[in-house]
């Protein structure tokens, strides 16, 4: 299940380390859509949009003192998951 992330971590990091060689800045948009210029700029844009999976923790990852009621509440969610954070807020999950 982690491969996925790990795929996207490294790809991600390996997008970063060039765009430092290559003396570019790198900035990162969601949906693109901005009431200011931040989507503006003469370097790189990474769009973020489809990286919107989310993934449920597995039970070996929680320390063993983790509430059992609010495991069901725990999910990694990638940056571009406005819509998955929205529903698991509106059902007490907490994002940090």
């Amino acid at each position: 299940m982690y491969e996925i992330l790990t795929q996207a971590a490294g790809d991600i990091n390996n997008l970063v380390k060039e765009a430092a060689s290559g003396g570019k800045q790198l900035r990162a948009i969601g949906s693109a859509w901005a009431l200011s210029h931040i989507q503006v700029t003469e370097n790189w844009l990474l769009n973020t949009k489809m990286l919107n999976r989310c993934f449920e923790v597995e039970e070996n990852c929680f320390h063993a003192d983790f509430p059992e009621e609010k495991k069901k509440l725990v999910v990694i969610a990638q940056c571009g998951s406005a819509q998955i954070i929205r529903v698991g807020l509106s059902q007490g999950a907490h994002f940090f």
